[in-house]
């Protein structure tokens, strides 16, 4: 369903996002947003479809001395489990099976000094084989179960009201938090993780067990994150989604889609006043509805 005509362009340096000469897509904003730029540059090749992008996720992990975050920046021992998920992600959804298998193959329980495998292991393990796809999808379900249970507990607890439109959010909430909203924002299920596992859903095999995570998932999902609710199988122009809004989204800072617009989020979220050129979020918007 194309529903807008895409605001990328490559060579201008100046807009909120924008590709580097490593061909990874960063935020003008601050000086840490190259710390997110695997999983960024993922959400670039979604939107914009540039091959360049999968040679500048290649390029984080070819170092002797360890996995990068981004090909220009010092490696520091503090690569995560979802940028190691983003680059498996990409490789997957692009067909570069050869690329997924050699990351894998040389990846360690201890990604970094902070963290381990865990259940990317078992993920990684169940896209080449049927069984340990089955016990991925069991323990998944448990899990994603509990999770559910989890946070709606959480939310009220911490009276977290039902996620905004981009409209209808006032970015300043993020101040004005009590403090079991914020306890319960560290403590829940995150919206980034959960973007995360949407597509590591997507790029396996269609199935029972995928199909019950894809149900669980959803309903997890605020109701105005039109990316994840279409990866776990909300369909564009129904009672949630709808072809308006869509067409109507605008594009916001603080990554949009790997937050939530309630209490529970910690970012500064806000409608962008400078949009039109590349507009990351509203075109990968587009990229998953299409996909």
């Amino acid at each position: 369903m194309e529903v807008r005509i895409m605001t990328y362009d490559p060579e201008n340096k100046d807009t909120y996002f924008y590709v580097d000469d490593w061909n990874m897509v960063m935020v003008n904003e601050g000086t840490l947003s190259w710390r997110d730029s695997i999983g960024r540059t993922f959400d670039g090749y979604v939107a914009w479809g540039d091959l360049r992008f999968i040679d500048g996720v290649r390029e984080c992990f070819i170092w002797k001395d360890g996995f990068r975050r981004h090909p220009d920046f010092p490696y520091c021992n503090d690569m995560s489990r979802d940028h190691i998920s983003y680059a498996l992600i990409l490789f997957a959804y692009v067909k570069q099976g050869f690329d997924f298998f050699k990351l894998s193959r040389h990846l360690k329980w201890r990604i970094s000094k902070k963290h381990t495998m865990r259940g990317l292991w078992l993920w990684i393990k169940g896209f080449y084989h049927p069984a340990w796809r089955f016990l991925f999808y069991v323990a998944k379900i448990f899990e994603m179960l509990g999770m559910l249970i989890w946070n709606r507990s959480l939310r009220i607890i911490a009276r977290v009201k039902p996620e905004r439109t981009q409209e209808e959010w006032d970015p300043e909430t993020v101040h004005n938090r009590t403090k079991i909203q914020i306890w319960a924002g560290k403590k829940v299920f995150p919206a980034y993780a959960l973007h995360n596992f949407a597509w590591q859903l997507h790029v396996l095999p269609d199935c029972f067990g995928k199909w019950l995570l894809k149900k669980i998932g959803l309903l997890m999902t605020g109701r105005t994150n039109y990316v994840v609710r279409h990866l776990f199988g909300d369909n564009p122009c129904n009672d949630i989604i709808t072809y308006w809004d869509i067409m109507k989204y605008k594009s916001m800072t603080g990554g949009r889609w790997t937050t939530t617009l309630d209490e529970l989020n910690d970012r500064w979220v806000e409608i962008r006043e400078d949009s039109g050129v590349n507009d990351l979020d509203v075109d990968y918007l587009i990229g998953v509805i299409n996909t």
